[in-house]
């Protein structure tokens, strides 16, 4: 599966995740989240809410387009599993929550800051308001002292100095019984017109008969004209010996008075000021149009309307700095997440994929060995469990079966069947070819598969339903053995006890045991035949052997008589005499050789352990005179064991050892050495080396052959036999049988053993 499609399905499953941990955590949030708090992501609870909910609909989606994904055959390899999603799933509820938690840590920081800042604009309010309350009411106060009111000019005076140092009052004006105005002295025009229109208000009316009435200055409601700052009118009653109760009143504009509250700044926050629901200061829809609530606190002015103080984030401040480094943690979470995802299943796919090859190399360790067997001539019914055995190892849940064809070629007869109970194996121990007679039988008469599906009723199964049952078959699946000229050598079966599934993994594993199993019964019949051939070989060579030796024991009987009656011949007669005796001899040599070479095959001894040094000592006795004739030098090394027949290991020896010592330089006594050489690949060579007369290696694999000779008679004698002998012996060993020579320079013949051969 191609690791994009992967890291794909890693980066959807985390985006499908965070959608919906982002949208619980919604809901959660709205739910146990106090009202009044400021939301970690500067969102009203409202939009919390639908935020919450619009990613859990979009997360259900997401996951549900996946699943149906994942159902896709295209798709299934490369899909995540349990515990893959699981690990994801994990990491991405806690990116969502350090985020969370950030955010959340970030909104309480802004709400302290906004706490602190209303506690200061609270304190500054109750200063500002309380100290232009006092200034006003000492006005009066010391009117009231004079006992009359002052001459105009002082008034004059006396106003233009507060109206210069409070530059937030815009009027003072007196007024009297009536509620009219007697004196005025004003900043601008508009004030005037300010406080007519306050004075022509019953309710303001009503409030200033109230002032009048007490001894306590008052801040009134504010009163909002089109073109004019909110102002508040600041009463004082003015209580005058043998007079109506008058009023000193002066108009305050409020928003220069707020604005001098904030000009101590207010940080990141904009503030906005409220009476009621008329605004006085700022406003969410003109300077801050997505501003967010922080913080809110209502002022209760002594001798005032209430005011409300709210505090709102504005994001067109630099805000994304107090929430960069919670971002940065939910991407670097969400992308760890989805490389977490990736990793894993990339990981499990890796050990899956060690798994798989671990499992086929123990699948092919289990052919080699069967091979091996078959190869070393095992018992055919021990090679025949032993793929059972296999097949039901890499196919869990299978049981399996071979019959093997008898020689009249109308019966199936069990060869193996491993995990099959034993009374449901002595029943099916043999059954007839035929049509619909059990899965095997109709697979060897058809010559085809035959697949069983279900057992109980299958009507091929007549008869069998019952031990079936017993066993607990469910289904079949039989496969007909054939040799390579398509001859039946018998069936092998496969048997669940629940409905067969054959894919693509089966069939290949059936076709492989099918395979092992056709090999294995076909090398059994080919070896019986051989050993047929062998045995009719042997009984031949014995027969012409004795057919043959008796006549020419006659032959050199009656030559040996006429050699004693030789005097009476000429010397013509008693040179053919010599010849028909010679060629008597050699003839019953080379039957004599003949038969030890047809012999090499059929009278054979199963291998043992055996030491060669004990072996070439009883050789080198045996050619003790022809050592001694032809005065050799023999060079011996120490010799390994080898497991091999002891008595063709030793002709072996004998034939190389008669070889270097009769092709020696005429004059020279002959130079012989035998030794051990380790050669690579896990070999070893058994070496035999001479200081001869060599011969030309283009003729190597000539000399090799029965009765070849690269020389005549006369000089070297011999039949020609001795080393196509000695190479059978090697390859019945397995073993290699080479040399390597030149003319005059010697030769030396190597048998090259495996290292698993020595011992």
């Amino acid at each position: 599966m191609d690791n994009r499609h992967i890291l794909l399905q890693a980066c959807l499953h985390t985006l499908a995740f965070a959608l919906l941990a982002g949208g619980g955590l919604g809901l959660l949030d709205t739910l146990l989240r106090p009202a009044p708090a400021l939301h970690p992501l500067m969102l009203p609870g409202s939009s919390m809410a639908h935020l919450g909910l619009g990613l859990l609909a979009a997360s259900l989606v997401s996951l549900v387009s996946l699943w149906l994904w994942h159902g896709q055959p295209a798709s299934r390899d490369g899909r995540l599993d349990r515990r893959t999603l699981l690990a994801g799933l994990g990491a991405v509820l806690l990116s969502i929550g350090s985020w969370y938690l950030l955010g959340l840590q970030n909104a309480r920081s802004l709400t302290d800051q906004s706490d602190l800042l209303l506690s200061r604009l609270d304190n500054a309010s109750h200063e500002a308001i309380a100290s232009r309350l006092a200034l006003l009411q000492r006005m009066g106060e010391r009117w009231e002292a004079l006992g009359q009111l002052p001459a105009p000019t002082f008034w004059l005076q006396e106003t233009d100095s507060y109206l210069r140092d409070l530059p937030g009052f815009t009027l003072i004006a007196l007024l009297d019984e009536r509620l009219q105005v007697s004196r005025s002295q004003t900043r601008m025009p508009s004030a005037g017109a300010w406080l007519d229109s306050f004075i022509a208000d019953p309710a303001r009316q009503a409030w200033l008969e109230q002032v009048r009435g007490g001894r306590e200055p008052r801040l009134s409601p504010a009163l909002l004209r089109p073109g004019t700052p909110p102002m508040a009118l600041v009463a004082v009653p003015l209580h005058l010996p043998g007079e109506p109760v008058r009023l000193v009143v002066a108009s305050l504009d409020l928003h220069h008075a707020l604005a001098e509250l904030l000009a101590g700044g207010t940080g990141d926050f904009v503030v906005e000021v409220r009476e009621g629901e008329q605004l006085l200061l700022g406003g969410t829809a003109g300077d801050t149009p997505r501003a967010t609530p922080v913080g809110t606190r209502e002022i209760d002015l002594a001798r005032a309307p209430r005011w409300t103080l709210t505090t709102y984030l504005n994001d067109a401040r630099d805000t994304a700095d107090s929430q960069r480094l919670a971002l940065l943690v939910l991407l670097g979470g969400l992308l760890l997440s989805g490389l977490l995802m990736f990793s894993l299943r990339l990981a499990w796919l890796a050990q899956r994929q060690a798994g798989r090859l671990a499992e086929q190399q123990r699948y092919t360790e289990g052919q080699r060995h069967i091979l091996g067997m078959i190869s070393t001539l095992q018992p055919a019914e021990l090679i025949l469990r032993e793929i059972c055995l296999l097949i039901e190892q890499q196919a869990p849940g299978v049981l399996s079966s071979v019959y093997q064809v008898d020689p009249s070629g109308q019966r199936l007869t069990l060869g193996a069947a491993p995990s099959l109970g034993e009374r449901y194996s002595q029943a099916i121990a043999s059954l007839p070819i035929g049509e619909d007679i059990g899965a095997c039988g109709t697979a060897a008469y058809r010559r085809q598969p035959v697949l069983v599906e279900d057992i109980p009723h299958d009507r091929r199964w007549k008869g069998f339903h019952q031990l079936a049952a017993a066993e607990g078959l469910y289904s079949c699946w039989s496969t007909p053995l054939l040799a390579g000229n398509g001859e039946l050598l018998g069936t092998f079966a496969i048997y669940r006890r629940q409905p067969m599934h054959v894919d693509a993994e089966l069939q290949a594993l059936v076709a492989t045991a099918s395979q092992l199993a056709a090999v294995a019964i076909e090398h059994r019949n080919t070896l019986a035949e051989l050993e047929r051939s062998n045995r009719e070989l042997e009984e031949f060579a014995f027969v012409a052997s004795h057919d043959l030796q008796e006549p020419l024991r006659k032959i050199q009987t009656f030559a040996d008589r006429l050699t004693s009656h030789a005097s009476g011949l000429d010397e013509q007669g008693r040179d053919y005499l010599q010849r028909m005796g010679a060629a008597a001899g050699r003839m019953q040599a080379l039957i004599r050789d003949l038969l030890a070479y047809s012999r090499l095959n059929t009278r054979r001894q199963p291998f043992v352990p055996v030491a060669l040094d004990p072996l070439l000592d009883e050789v080198l006795q045996d050619l003790e005179g022809t050592l001694e004739c032809s005065g050799a030098q023999l060079q011996r090394e120490p010799l390994p064991m080898v497991h091999g027949d002891p008595s063709q290991l030793r002709q072996l020896l004998q034939n190389l050892l008669s070889n270097a010592l009769k092709f020696h330089k005429p004059g020279e006594a002959p130079v012989i050495r035998i030794y051990a050489e380790r050669q690579g690949s896990g070999e070893w060579s058994l070496c035999i080396s001479d200081r001869g007369i060599g011969f030309d290696e283009k003729y190597l694999e000539r000399i090799f052959q029965p009765f070849q000779r690269l020389h005549g008679r006369q000089a070297y004698p011999g039949t020609g036999i001795g080393l196509a002998i000695a190479r059978k012996i090697a390859e019945r060993h397995g073993a290699r049988l080479t040399a390597r020579s030149q003319p005059g320079q010697g030769a030396c013949f190597c048998v090259t053993f495996h290292r698993s051969d020595k011992e």
